[in-house]
């Protein structure tokens, strides 16, 4: 049951996170390596919740 609010916030945090893994991809350097696997889970994690929220029918948020 998440709120405008938290839909909004996690929208935001997806935008920034698939910004910088592209960026980061972009560099396309060695080190950034573990930080780009970190940012694919975090990207993935977010899209399960976002599908959550627009999976919610009406009648179950409060």
């Amino acid at each position: 049951m998440a709120t405008s609010e938290q839909f909004q916030s996690l929208c935001e945090d997806y935008e920034l996170a698939v910004n910088t893994l592209q960026g980061l991809e972009e560099r396309n350097r060695l080190e950034d390596v573990q930080r780009i696997m970190e940012y694919r889970v975090l990207i993935a994690d977010l899209e399960r919740e976002l599908e959550a929220c627009l999976g919610e029918r009406p009648s179950e948020r409060h």
